[in-house]
């Protein structure tokens, strides 16, 4: 259907994909032997390259060696976003949603897909953005599919998904990344003023996510949120977490936030889930028996028990944040829990 029914599978590339050796292998054969799945599911952490592989079996799609070459026309559009054939649905507006209008936008464009190329790509990213109303329609769309055109959804949690329509995908699951291609991203993709020392704690905290790896490398608040972590990790005692300004670790907190009344209980959950995720990843550096980004010495003498107690104490302060009106009153009891 998408790809000529004699290519060879290892001429197949998949321009800016490293890693996930195993999922490449699949979709090459699946696009040399034309059996590619009218509707794909991508789903695993953030920032390993779901949207990076999307958009790469997209340009084998197009173009026009049938081999995602990354060096002819179709494929240049591809990467500069602007192919008629490879669509992307991504959220709209402050709520974050992919609300109906899109959907139904999406619907009646492909009745004249394919525009200029063999097949016609849609990318829905993250699929977990779009809403009850826009789920229904999309479902209709994937339901009866069009000749040559192709979905791919890209999620990290299937379970924010309408079922009927993770039932008419086939899931394909990514990986972390290994660090040597985490710090092969990072060095591509960068700011050139990121000195080295931060990359390398970047791609050593990143737990093979590329994305978080650049997150880390460029966040100019990671120096607050360091500082606020090792005082979170040091205030286990009740009176310390209920001092008020007289603690250290809530002194920090109100410099770190301080800010325009209007907006501030966006930074101080902002502040709060990045302190939460940087939490997570030295947990698991200490649980694999480095030192992270605290430098602290490695747990060797605390139970293994403990360390997976607390990183689930801290996964569910972090799933629950969003829908938490009160951080302060979330961040007491976790310093409790976690204490």
């Amino acid at each position: 259907m998408q790809v000529d029914a004699n290519s060879d599978r290892e001429c197949v590339s998949f321009p800016g994909v490293l890693g996930h050796a195993r999922a490449r292998d699949m979709f090459a054969r699946a696009l040399a032997s034309n059996t590619l799945h009218h509707a794909t599911m991508l789903v695993g952490p953030r920032g390993v390259g779901k949207a990076t592989l999307a958009r790469s079996i997209a340009s084998v799609l197009v173009c026009s060696n049938g081999t995602g070459c990354a060096s002819c026309h179709a494929c240049a559009r591809v990467s500069s976003g602007n192919h008629p054939d490879v669509q992307w649905i991504v959220p709209e507006g402050a709520a974050g949603q992919i609300r109906a209008a899109p959907a139904r936008e999406l619907q009646i464009s492909l009745q004249h897909a394919p525009y200029e190329a063999r097949a016609h790509v849609v990318i829905i990213d993250p699929a977990d953005a779009l809403n009850e109303e826009a789920s229904n329609i999309l479902l209709k769309s994937i339901e009866e599919p069009r000749p040559n055109v192709s979905f791919f959804l890209i999620t990290h949690n299937l379970h924010r998904l309408l079922p009927t329509i993770v039932s008419r995908c086939m899931p394909v699951r990514l990986g972390r990344l290994d660090d040597e291609h985490v710090g092969e991203i990072l060095a591509h993709e960068a700011d050139d003023v990121v000195d080295e020392k931060r990359r390398a704690l970047a791609v050593r905290l990143a737990d093979g996510s590329a994305g978080a790896a650049l997150e880390l490398a460029g966040d100019t608040s990671l120096d607050a949120c360091l500082a606020l972590l090792r005082l979170a990790v040091a205030t286990t005692l009740p009176k310390a977490i209920f001092a008020g300004a007289a603690s250290p670790f809530w002194q920090t907190w109100s410099e770190s936030t301080a800010g325009a009344a209007k907006g501030k209980a966006a930074r101080e959950r902002a502040m709060a889930s990045r302190m939460a995720e940087l939490w997570l990843l030295e947990l698991r550096e200490r649980m694999r028996g480095r030192t992270g980004m605290l430098e602290l010495a490695p747990a060797h003498d605390v139970p293994i028990s403990q360390l997976v107690r607390r990183l689930e104490v801290i996964q569910r302060f972090h799933s629950a944040l969003e829908h938490n009106p009160n951080v302060r009153l979330a961040l007491e009891q976790l310093l409790l829990e976690v204490g």
